[in-house]
């Protein structure tokens, strides 16, 4: 998957219990009933579908398993798609599909073969991206498809159910989560937010595309070419970048009253984030852009 924002098992023996940076989840994740340690960071473990053995990272996130999304998903037969445009993976196994969009906490499963959708719930972890590869709770599987999930010894096996019998009736008809409009007012008027939106941007950026995203994130998308720079807003406090790149650096600047984080590599700045105790914002620019182009885009936000 390309450097993007986006813009996510268990320790096997491989995994030294020496590692500094384990520890002991409060609760298990997967409902298992039996302790796991796990890293906050990504470590190598081995995972077992349908009786093939797996090596995969996978490290904890809020009491929440995260896999590696199309490693996982494409042994249990999903198609896997990178949105570049959205910062999202599409899922399909030909039965139910979903969109995950990087940083945002919202899942749904729609029918493959039919109209009709699951409301959107959380599943306590957001999709994130670390180094080249979308991570998503183990738990989405599960929402997804028919399996159960076992961990015992420290080994987690995954095995897909006989479903056959099995009716589903959590399928109704409901919006899609992202919805592209054709102004940013009546992008607004749907989310029920006066939101904040850039009036200056760095030469040659156009606004190309406007949605909202489970009908809670305002997402603007501009272009210059190649490059593409993503505005989001959002009526909560938590981090909405969806950006989980390393970056060379990252700073702090205090900008009209408010203290903003950005990062980048050289002398460019790829990603900005803060909030003003109602709402949050972040900027991306996937190329980066100057640090005097960036304040003075969020100088015309607040």
């Amino acid at each position: 998957m390309k450097n993007k924002k986006i813009t996510a098992a268990v320790l096997a023996g491989a995994l030294s219990l020496s590692l500094t940076t384990a520890v002991l989840a409060d609760a298990d994740p997967i409902d298992s009933g039996v302790p796991l340690l796990v890293s906050t960071q990504a470590c190598p473990a081995n995972v077992l579908i349908n009786n093939e053995q797996i090596p995969a990272n996978i490290y904890e996130n809020n009491g929440q398993l995260m896999v590696p999304v199309r490693l996982i998903g494409e042994k249990l037969g999903f198609k896997i798609e990178w949105i570049e445009e959205e910062n999202a993976v599409f899922l399909d196994n030909g039965e139910k599909n979903t969109t995950v969009y990087i940083g945002l906490d919202s899942y749904y499963t729609a029918s493959s073969t039919a109209i009709g959708m699951s409301a959107p719930s959380s599943l306590g972890a957001a999709p994130e991206l670390l180094n080249d590869t979308t991570y998503v709770p183990l738990k989405l599987f599960e929402l997804l498809d028919d399996i159960s999930v076992n961990i015992d010894n420290n080994t987690i096996t995954i095995t897909r159910n006989d479903n056959s019998d099995k009716e589903d009736n959590s399928l109704v008809q409901i919006p899609n989560p992202i919805i592209e409009y054709n102004t940013v007012d009546e992008a607004k008027a749907s989310l029920g937010i006066d939101a904040s939106i850039p009036t200056a941007l760095p030469a040659g950026y156009e606004l190309s595309k406007i949605t909202t995203i489970s009908n809670t994130a305002l997402d603007l998308t501009y272009v210059n070419g190649e490059s593409e720079l993503s505005y989001r807003t959002a009526k909560s406090l938590e981090d909405i970048s969806g950006d989980y790149n390393t970056y060379e650096f990252t700073k702090t600047a205090e900008i009209n009253g408010y203290e903003i984080s950005y990062s980048g590599n050289g002398q460019k700045v790829h990603n900005a984030k803060w909030n003003n105790g109602e709402f949050s914002f972040s900027i991306y620019a996937d190329n980066g852009i100057t640090f005097d182009e960036l304040k003075s885009m969020i100088e015309s936000i607040i």
